[in-house]
């Protein structure tokens, strides 16, 4: 009877041995296909991060658009006998006044890089230039670049120039500072 119970508990010991055996080779498996999943999340991260760049980029060139094209609609009530400046015109205008020493060529190239150059006239008759920078989500660097380009504006045309942030939505600081110059 000892003898019986030896043969069973040296089966069951036999039996776990290989049942360890295969969880072991069945944990090394689990890891190998674990570190492969980790890697295809990797690889789909990356993937839907570079799809949501060209989104952003997409629907930032469909806002620019939008305004170019109703430019009349948003900004009649800073100027009268509006237009957008063309590229050929934005492009003769920054290039005349980097001829003329009046900008460097980088404030040439900054210059032309505006998301719009409106020109029109100004409630008091005068003529006037809007440099127009367009964002999803405005923010100070905007603000900042509109009024540093409406400056090279001014500098190179000799007549006033304004600037102007237009976008979807604002930054909490840029809202709040338009509602305090509002």
């Amino acid at each position: 009877m000892l003898d019986a119970r030896v043969d069973c508990l040296e089966a069951a010991l036999a039996r776990l041995a290989d049942a360890q055996a295969q969880t072991q080779a069945d944990l090394r498996a689990l890891a190998v296909a674990q570190k492969r999943t980790e890697e295809q999340l990797t690889a789909l991260v990356a993937t839907v991060k570079s799809l949501a760049d060209a989104v952003a980029d997409l629907k930032g060139d469909k806002l620019k658009r939008h305004y170019r094209e109703h430019a009349d609609a948003y900004f009649a009530p800073l100027l009268d006998r509006l237009r957008v400046l063309s590229v050929e015109e934005r492009s003769s205008l920054a290039a005349d006044a980097r001829d003329a020493g009046r900008l460097s060529p980088e404030e040439t190239h900054d210059l032309l890089r505006s998301d719009l150059i409106l020109r029109g006239k100004a409630a008091d008759g005068s003529d006037l230039f809007v440099v127009v920078e367009v964002s999803s989500v405005i923010d100070s660097r905007d603000v900042t670049r509109a009024a540093r380009r409406a400056q090279l504006l001014a500098t190179a045309t000799g007549l006033r120039a304004r600037s102007a942030v237009t976008g979807m939505q604002g930054t909490n600081r840029v809202t709040s500072s338009a509602h305090r110059c509002s």
